[in-house]
């Protein structure tokens, strides 16, 4: 029978505390205790601390108090969690914590209810919640790496390592695949729709950025439904130096076709953007101390799509696009093509054409990081 440690969770009558008994069963209903952990509970999401996780994972942890973000790593695992944000990075993907991170006493705490899917990843091996005995079953490969010595006090955590102070300006880009699940966007005459065309080119792009050893974060990295605020919390969570939006175009208007960049600005909502369509945010603007370097970005991937599609270039342009607005780095949408024209169309339906698209925007965002590293020397 595989060997387990129990984390069981013990409530305790303070509203703001409680504890974690960390066990090893022995015998048949025998547990033997190696020692207590906090958690602690605001409003009502009971919390466990980044410490205790790293320790049971075998974690080292990173912590930047400028951006009060935290990181993980574990063998080739590498966790990105955001304070008062409830999207985690993960390996790149976006993984939902069910509530935010919070502080705990200067220290960053995640929800319990995470633990296990956070161990479980890190770690490559099965945890389980019983959620009746509150209870966390941890492998016995995991539990050689977490006991305590045999005698004396378990030594206290260590500090958190602090990162480089090496500026690498763009060093982690999310990609945002636009649509999916249950909203397919446009869906051009012969049936090419454009939440899987812009899948499939953030897919490729992800893969050249990562031959450039830039990091990638996909707000979605399979057909599903992703809100504006999902997207702009996993954008704002992962401590990523830019966010680019892909989409297709569509519009009344027969003859329009080609490609545009959108970067948030003053200027009016043009007419091939359907205002209609745009779901206005109340939040205050995020991108505001950003825009001049979103307007940056925007030409130097405009000019590479020049350069690579030979397609018609429609410059650009300035729109309060609600993903843009919620996001507190710089930020532009690439729209790739008009779906209502033919033969934007039947090129967006082309992996060859898809394959120009990702080389072009991967050079455009790998020329302004080039630019911007020399600028600051």
């Amino acid at each position: 029978m595989r060997m387990l440690l129990v984390i069981a969770v013990l409530l305790a009558s303070q509203a703001r505390g409680a504890s974690v008994a960390l066990v090893q069963p022995m015998v048949a209903d025998s547990l033997r205790l190696l020692q207590h952990l906090s958690t602690t509970r605001v409003g009502d999401v009971e919390l466990v601390r980044i410490s205790d996780l790293a320790r049971i994972a075998g974690a080292t942890r990173y912590w930047r108090a400028d951006v009060r973000k935290v990181v993980l790593k574990k063998d080739a695992h590498k966790l990105r969690v955001a304070m008062d944000n409830r999207y985690a990075v993960l390996d790149g993907t976006a993984m939902n914590l069910r509530a935010p991170a919070h502080g705990i006493d200067g220290e960053p705490g995640i929800p319990l209810v995470a633990v296990v899917p956070v161990l479980s990843a890190l770690t490559d091996d099965r945890f389980a919640w019983n959620a009746e005995r509150r209870e966390v079953e941890v492998p016995a490969s995991v539990a050689l790496q977490m006991r305590p010595p045999s005698a004396g006090a378990a030594p206290a955590p260590a500090p958190f390592e602090g990162f480089a102070a090496t500026i690498r300006p763009i060093r982690l880009v999310v990609l945002d695949p636009g649509h999916g699940g249950l909203d397919a966007g446009s869906i051009g005459a012969k049936g090419v729709r454009e939440a899987t065309v812009t899948l499939d080119i953030a897919r490729r792009t992800a893969k050249l950025l990562r031959a450039r050893k830039i990091e990638v974060v996909l707000t979605r990295d399979r057909d599903r439904t992703r809100s504006t605020i999902e997207r702009a919390q996993i954008a704002n969570g992962a401590g990523a130096d830019l966010l680019v939006s892909i989409h297709a175009n569509s519009s009344w208007a027969a003859d329009a076709e080609g490609f545009e960049i959108y970067c948030l600005g003053e200027g009016r909502i043009p007419e091939t953007k359907s205002s209609a369509s745009i779901d206005f945010v109340s939040w205050d603007v995020a991108q505001s101390s950003h825009v001049a370097r979103s307007c940056d970005v925007a030409r130097a991937v405009q000019l590479s799509l020049a350069r690579e599609l030979g397609l018609r270039n429609r410059g650009v342009n300035h729109a309060p696009l609600p993903l843009l607005r919620c996001a507190n780095l710089p930020a532009i949408e690439v729209d790739v093509g008009f779906l209502s024209h033919p033969s934007d169309e039947a090129l967006l339906g082309t992996a060859v054409f898809r394959e120009q698209v990702a080389r072009a925007v991967a050079a455009g965002i790998e020329h302004y990081g080039a630019a911007d590293q020399e600028a600051i020397r």
